[in-house]
């Protein structure tokens, strides 16, 4: 016989919708959910899935699935084990709906939705694990926000007031995950008219995946020591005052999701994250993209290893210490980078690696200061036309070539551009030669090393500081008499009132044989903008 829904739910810890759970007199599906999950939580295997399948409405602050499940089992601190001798932690319960437009739940008043597991503190806590699928949440409130100061601690940011972005609502949270446990998901929702759609602020695996999250004035907020959360794939965070806040968090990622037109605020809030990454985001049409604050009066603990890989349209402004940030092949946002810190803050290993702005290069002119120095950044530049730019701020510019000629023949290898300003730059050649002599191959090692110096408004002077040289028989017999060996040419060309060149040339064959092929490395060290390589 076919089960109904009356008697189907009776089977312990199966599926129920909560229509089955309202009674007359109820005015809302608070205390539906609150019968359904009591049912679901009391059996001898508690957990399950409540369906949504219409419009319903509820009251926030009053459905506590964790206290649900203390009550149902009888369960006492420190609640560790299931009358069953299972984990009470990572007990499931989920909340399933039929699509974003057939199944939505209204939140009214202040406080949270639903809240899965409790915290008190590290040594108080238990987690639950929440699946949550295909339904609208949404608040009373309307378009339009007010601004709002975040803060913990000295770090804080402040929004702007809106009519575009945001809610008036300012109380209410959809889903509250106090404790997140593996297998934790919100997945395929809409998410409207809220404070804040979701809150986890300490457990680790929470995973969102393919939300649309909007009108909200925070979208997502990861807490205090939530660790491993992944904003996955596919979401859609837009027009919220913070689009996400990552609030001393570890190890999350946000991946390949278009986080954009947050005016009120800015896409991304981080204070004191460790471990963050981003991947293939789109961000746009934001004033700020990614806001970092730390703590002045907990110094030790900046943002730390950030690294944003593959976004486009990022920004960066930052008050407060900073550790290990990398932005690698990204496109830059016009907007430009801003670093502030302040004294006795960390401030180290800042990195944008192959960024580029508008399609051209990223360089230091994209970036204001206010504390630390620029030699605190580096810049690995992208190459156009055959040339890299340089700046002050980077590692080594480093090219490798290959030049091949018959016996002494001076062969040019390369020049470098000096700007008309004032520089010190400093060159390191490396080349190996392989040549034929007498029958017997050998290799040559020859370092060169230099430097060219100019002044504005001055002529270009090479000085060449150290010359070495190491020979190696590799086979063969024959005559060992030496293969030329010679510093450069270097020859300077340009008015002093232009950019003036110095072109390398060397003397790659042999005295006595056939064709030498001699591979050189170039390292150069400018410490000033506009020193270019050329072939």
């Amino acid at each position: 016989m076919a089960l109904t829904k009356a008697n189907n739910r009776m089977i312990d810890g199966a599926i129920v919708n909560v229509d089955d759970f309202f009674l007359v007199g109820d005015v809302d599906h608070t205390q539906a959910f609150i019968r359904a999950a009591t049912h679901l939580l009391s059996g001898t295997n508690p957990g399950g899935i409540i369906e949504v399948s219409g419009q319903v409405s509820i009251a926030a602050g009053q459905i506590n699935f964790w206290n649900i499940l203390v009550s149902s089992q009888g369960l006492t601190p420190p609640y560790n084990y299931l009358p069953n001798g299972e984990l009470v932690r990572g007990t499931q319960l989920g909340i399933r709906g039929q699509g974003v437009d057939r199944s939505t739940i209204t939140i009214t008043g202040a406080g949270s939705g639903f809240t899965w597991g409790y915290f008190t503190d590290i040594a108080n806590q238990r987690g639950m694990t929440g699946v949550v699928e295909d339904i609208f949440f949404k608040g009373t409130g309307s378009v339009g926000h007010t601004s709002q100061t975040i803060s913990n601690g000295s770090a804080s940011f402040t929004t702007t007031t809106s009519p575009l972005a945001g809610t008036t609502n300012t109380t209410t949270t959809a889903l509250d995950f106090q404790t997140v446990t593996p297998l934790s998901v919100v997945r395929n929702c809409r998410f409207r008219y809220l404070q804040r759609s979701v809150f986890n602020q300490y457990g680790f695996g929470l995973v969102l995946d393919g939300n649309q999250i909007q009108y909200c004035n925070i979208g997502v907020h990861i807490g205090y020591n939530a660790t491993t959360w992944h904003i996955r794939d596919g979401n859609e965070i837009e027009v919220c005052a913070v689009g996400v806040f990552s609030e001393f968090t570890q190890s999350g990622t946000i991946g390949h999701c278009v986080i954009e037109a947050n005016v009120a605020g800015c896409d991304i809030l981080s204070f004191g994250s460790r471990f963050l990454r981003i991947e293939g985001t789109w961000f746009e049409g934001s004033l700020q993209n990614v806001v970092l604050r730390s703590d002045i009066f907990a110094p030790l603990l900046p943002n730390s290893e950030h690294v944003y890989k593959d976004v486009i349209g990022l920004n960066v402004d930052n008050l407060g210490g900073v550790r290990n940030f990398t932005a690698d092949r990204c496109h830059m946002n016009i907007l430009g980078e801003n670093w502030a810190v302040s004294t006795g803050e960390l401030f180290e290993n800042i990195l944008y690696d192959n960024c580029t702005l508008n399609g051209s290069s990223f360089d230091v002119s994209s970036i204001s200061l206010d504390g630390p120095s620029i030699d605190q950044i580096k810049i690995y530049g992208p190459t156009s036309n055959g040339n890299i730019q340089s700046y002050g701020s980077r590692e080594p510019i480093r090219v490798r070539g290959c030049t091949s000629v018959a016996f002494n023949t001076v062969q040019t290898c390369f020049s470098l551009t000096i700007p008309n300003i004032q520089t010190t730059t400093r060159v390191v050649i490396t080349a190996t030669k392989t040549p034929v002599v007498y029958g017997t191959y050998r290799t040559y090692l020859m370092r060169y090393v230099g430097y060219l110096v100019r002044t504005v408004g001055g002529a270009t002077v090479w000085y060449s500081s150290a010359t070495d040289t190491f020979t190696e028989v590799i086979a063969g017999t024959g005559s060992t008499d030496p293969v030329l060996v010679a510093a450069p040419t270097v020859t300077i060309a340009g008015a002093v009132t232009a950019s003036q060149s110095a072109t390398f040339a060397f003397a790659t064959g042999t005295p006595v044989s056939n064709t030498s092929d001699t591979v050189w490395d170039l390292e150069f060290f400018p410490d000033a903008d506009g020193v270019v390589f050329n072939i």
